[in-house]
């Protein structure tokens, strides 16, 4: 039977069950039997037969469907787990992601509201390529709305994040515990928040331990977007200086691949002859350096996990979540 011709009586037919049962079925109600739901199941799918959303919409005065808008995420090899982890999760919730990358300049941010609101959404996820503060439109705040590696300015509205502090601390105390006593940080840029977070958490976690020498460098200048390296200059600073480390703790990995290279240059063995340690996980550079990086990988997968689970919660509270970070041990440190 075609799938246009089959009807939800078709359905409970087949299997067995009254069509109330099937639509239970359909609409993931747990008032139904692992059995049952399993003969349901087998039937939709011998028939070929496809729910009519339009009327389920008008029925449940919902549209199965969650908006995400990335703001520059979807352009960020760092935040594709973060729609992975979104779109896993609303699909396990039986609901449909629509995700609507905005460009640097926001000029189709408007465009993008309205199309998921024609769509009816029943609530709206902003993801962002880094950790800063937002200010969403108003019009954005008019629907349930929650923040991805981001918050919201105001204070008013749920978000998740890294947390930042507390992955310097943890890679930091690693190198510590594993006998560096002289460790430089290269920091990110400082007009950042993951910049001025992992510095305090290392800092924070070199005062604790008195015998420790640990201080920072500035490996980044320049304005947000516009920033230029000086991993280059530090390191050889930091090979040809009486206060030589005998660890470098890196911002990113991006940074860390710098401080290989110059390492390298310097016939000095990355994690033989100076441990290097990093952030991120960017994992086409922290597995394809050798030997191996180690590095705190930033939970963006669980921060579109936690998205779509807040918002269909329905239970919108203020909330500003910091999810924690597991380090990746490789040779390097």
């Amino acid at each position: 039977m075609g799938a246009g011709m089959t009807t939800i009586k078709d359905v409970a037919k087949a299997a067995g069950t009254s069509f109330k049962t099937v639509s239970r079925v359909i609409n993931n109600d747990d008032n139904v039997t692992p059995e049952t739901r399993k003969k349901v199941q087998d039937a939709i799918k011998a028939l070929g037969y496809r729910p009519n959303t339009g009327a389920r919409m008008i029925r449940s005065k919902k549209s199965g469907v969650i908006g995400l808008i990335a703001d520059q995420a979807g352009m960020s090899v760092h935040s594709v787990n973060l729609i992975r982890g979104a779109q896993e999760e609303a699909w396990a919730q039986g609901k449909f992601l629509m995700v609507i990358n905005i460009d640097d300049n926001h000029q189709n941010m408007d465009a993008a509201i309205d199309k998921l609101l024609e769509r009816r959404v029943e609530g709206i996820i902003y993801a962002a390529m880094y950790h800063h503060a937002v200010n969403p439109s108003d019009e954005l705040r008019a629907v349930p709305l929650v923040l991805a590696n981001c918050y919201d300015e105001r204070g008013e509205l749920p978000c998740v994040v890294p947390d930042e502090y507390a992955a310097a601390c943890d890679v930091t105390r690693h190198l510590i515990n594993t006998g560096h006593r002289r460790i430089a940080y290269l920091n990110l840029n400082p007009r950042i928040i993951a910049g001025r977070e992992r510095s305090r958490g290392f800092l924070d976690t070199i005062h604790q331990h008195p015998a420790v020498d640990g201080w920072t460098e500035k490996a980044i200048s320049g304005e947000i977007g516009q920033e230029v390296s000086r991993v280059d200059e530090v390191m050889s600073n930091l090979l040809n200086s009486d206060r030589r480390p005998d660890a470098i703790l890196c911002g990113k990995d991006e940074i860390a691949m710098s401080v290989y290279f110059s390492l390298v240059e310097h016939s000095l063995q990355p994690g033989h002859d100076m441990a290097v340690a990093s952030f991120d996980n960017l994992e086409i550079i922290a597995e394809s350096l050798k030997p191996g990086l180690s590095t705190m990988a930033l939970p963006h997968y669980e921060m579109g996990q936690w998205a779509i689970r807040h918002l269909l919660s329905e239970n919108l509270e203020i909330s500003h979540e910091r999810l924690s970070c597991d380090f990746i041990r490789r040779a390097s440190a």
